[in-house]
Parts: structure tokens; sequence; C-alpha cells
């Protein structure tokens, strides 16, 4: 069967690199004899509006024909091409049989850095091509290579693709829904996106990120999460245990996380940067690779991972002023290095030695687990007002996966070497 080819590439993405290594992608898809349409994103919002007039496309005769998307930009590029593309849920049976080629001109790139993580990865492959701009093309000579007659065995790879739906209600406003590809957050993580905007040109490198941290290291987001199981697939609610190193069962369809909350990510990959991994388990395998006793994610559900400072003894339940800066002085630098240490801080527990507490938080003894890291079908967040000591946002958030996603109809090319209800206190 024959595939549609199309280019997108944002010229303003990252460090602006993008037009650059489009000769290079130009260069490569005439080598293989491929032809393309190409689209040129010339505003914020433009390739959302890509992705709706393809969509339009699909309901001619060209619906038939697989979609493939050579996408030259950032996070931003790609969430914005979904949102257009699948701007409707009602029309998904008419929607194609979408292929991603990603070729990274962002600036943290985490989807690509997911698909192609580096050497501390249990998952790394040695790069072939040590070229400048090699490593932004392995996507591409992934797809090339599966259009030739005789594929290699294992030359390359399609990874799924999961989509979440939230749902976004302010007080005093109409409900908003919102495509992501990647993480929706709320407490640090989200405060971090916010306030590294404001640093964007004078600091476009990913340091504006660690700035935005700093900033915001202090606050705590007071609200009550409700975790619910992925119904559809068959699939429980899960927890993970750090003392076995898997996922437990959790009975019932949903359970309640109450806060104050620091840290709240909800992920459809492992990594938002190529070291920084906040859901070492998030990135979801190929089904050829993927095995029973595999902690990977399954494509239909979500990574959420917390952090709830009253957990911890030294915190002693309060929200005061002083519990905030304790927690940032003694926890954060450890969970941190934890993140950018592959992962690491999910094993972390605030250890118990013959019936005392330990100041340190480490791994590999009996303890109160520090990571709260769920699997979930869906969660919903609700604000609660009224505890002294805590900041309140006004937000409801709801998620789940999205009804066409995943499938086979939403891929990732990758080139290889080889209610009834639990409360949580």
């Amino acid at each position: 069967m024959t595939s549609r080819n199309v280019l997108i590439w944002n010229p303003a993405a990252g460090a602006r690199l993008a037009a650059e290594i489009l000769a290079l992608v130009r260069q490569s898809l005439a080598e293989s004899g491929q032809t393309f349409t190409e689209y040129e994103t010339d505003a914020p919002e433009h390739a959302s509006k890509i992705g709706v007039e393809l969509r339009s496309q699909a309901h001619g005769e060209s619906a038939s024909e697989p979609l493939t998307v050579i996408l030259l930009g950032g996070d931003g590029t790609t969430q914005e091409f979904l949102s257009g593309l699948f701007e409707s849920c009602s029309d998904q049976q008419q929607l194609p049989d979408l292929r991603i080629v990603l070729v990274p001109t962002g600036t943290a790139n985490a989807l690509y850095s997911a698909l192609y993580p580096p050497a501390s990865s249990s998952r790394h492959e040695p790069l072939e091509d040590s070229t400048q701009h090699g490593w932004r093309l392995r996507s591409l000579r992934a797809y090339i290579s599966s259009l030739k007659p005789a594929k290699a065995e294992g030359s390359f790879r399609l990874y799924p693709l999961t989509l979440a739906n939230t749902t976004v209600h302010e007080e005093d406003s109409i409900p908003k829904e919102v495509l992501t590809h990647l993480i929706t957050s709320h407490a640090l993580h989200a405060a971090i996106l916010r306030d590294s905007e404001e640093l964007r040109e004078s600091h476009p490198g990913i340091e504006r990120f660690k700035m935005a941290a700093q900033k915001n290291v202090t606050s705590w987001i007071d609200g009550e999460l409700v975790l619910r199981r992925a119904p559809t697939a068959g699939l429980p609610l899960q927890k993970y245990n750090p003392r076995s190193r898997k996922f437990d069962e959790v009975e019932g369809e949903g359970s309640v996380v109450e806060g104050p909350f620091f840290y709240i990510a909800s992920m459809t990959t492992d990594r938002l940067e190529p070291s920084f991994v906040p859901a070492p388990f998030g990135f979801a395998e190929a089904s050829s690779s993927a095995s029973s006793s595999s902690l990977a994610r399954p494509p239909q559900c979500l990574d959420v991972v917390l952090i709830r400072p009253l957990k911890d003894p030294q915190v002693q339940g309060e929200s005061t002023l002083q519990a905030r800066q304790t927690f940032a002085e003694k926890r954060v630098t450890p969970i941190t290095q934890g993140m950018y240490d592959e992962g690491k801080h999910v094993n972390l527990v605030y250890p118990t030695v013959e019936g005392r507490l330990e100041e340190r938080i480490r791994e590999d003894v009996e303890g109160v687990d520090v990571i709260d890291y769920w699997r979930v079908g869906g969660w919903e967040w609700t604000p609660v007002s009224g505890r002294k000591g805590h900041a309140v946002l006004n937000i409801h958030l709801r998620a789940h996966t999205h009804p066409r996603s995943p499938s086979t109809a939403s891929r990732l090319y990758s080139r290889r070497s080889r209610l009834s209800r639990r409360r949580i206190d």
C-alpha cells in the first residue's frame, strides 16, 4: 500500500536549526525516491492548522492511505500538530494510519530522547552516524530503512504513541479539552513550565527549567487526586513497590490520594530531557519487544508520579513555611539527583532502622515510600480549600487516554541495532 508523505518544519523551534537540518532531510528523502508535501509553520498554532487540514483530507480518496509525517521541530510542534489532527473524537474511525518520523530541532526534545536515550540508559543504542547532525536523523533513517524491499531483520521498529485527553475547568470558565502526548502536570512541574517561558529569550537552553524550579521549590499545592484504572484495556490500578521493584495491583476501580503535593506529573514517556527521568518505566515498548515481566508502561495507561511532603517524618505533618523550607533543603536535592540518575528516585524511602527513623533517604531499606508511582487509566484532580498553610489553585483537571490512542494508527519510527475507591493517606 502506498503512503502519503508530509514534511512539516518549524523554523522558530529551539535554536532555530530547522532550516539547516531541512537540507539534509530533503536530500535523504530524494535519494530514497520519496515524494512529499512540504509545510513550513509561520506562526504559533500553525502546526495545529496543518493537522486540521490533513484531517480533512482523510475524508476523501486518500483516507485509506497510511499517513507518514516527518516533523522538524520540538515537542511543542509535535503537540500542536497532533492537537489539530485529533481535534475531535467523533470522527476517529476516519483518521488515517499515522506514522511519525521525528527530526528534533527543539529545546528539550523529550519524545525523541525517549526514543534514543543517552548512554546511561539501559535502552541506549550506539550512534552509527558521527557527523554533526547525525544523531537528529536516526528516526528518519529508520523510516527509509523500512522502505527497502529486503529489510534487514531488526533494522527498524514502530513504537506506540499514547495520547491523553485532559479537561481543564478553571473557576468561572468553560471547560477546555487539551490533547497531550508527553505530560500533564500540576504543582512544581507546571510552575516550572509557566516561569521558564519568561526566561526563553534570555536563556533559550534547558538551563531555564532549572532556574524556574529553584524559584518554586518551596511551593506546595493542596487538593485531592482520584486515580482510576483502565477498564477498557482490562488493566488494574497499579502502584510501584520500591522494595520488590515491581508494580502491585490495587483492588477496586480507583483510589483517592490526598495532598498537599509538591510534584504531580502524569506521563506517557520516561524522560523530559535526555537525562531527566521522572517516570523511569513510562516509555511504552514496541509490541514486538515487550514481555509480560517488563515494567514498561502499557500503551493504554498513564504513569503518574507524585511527591507528597507530609509523608516525610521531618515535616511532622505541617505545611508551615519552615516545613516547606526544610523539605526543600533536605529532600529536593537527593530526589532530583535520582531523577537525573535514570529515575532511581522511585526507589527512595524514608528509612526506619530498628524502629528509628533515619534522616537520610535511601534505597533498599524498610520505610515509607518517598515517591508515589502509579499506573492508571485516568485521573481527576480537585482543589481543596480552607486548609491553613496550603496553596490552592482553583483548577479542576481530568485526564484519560485518548480513544484513538493507543492503536497501530499512531506510531513512531525508531531504528535499532539489534468507582469503588480506596483512600490513600
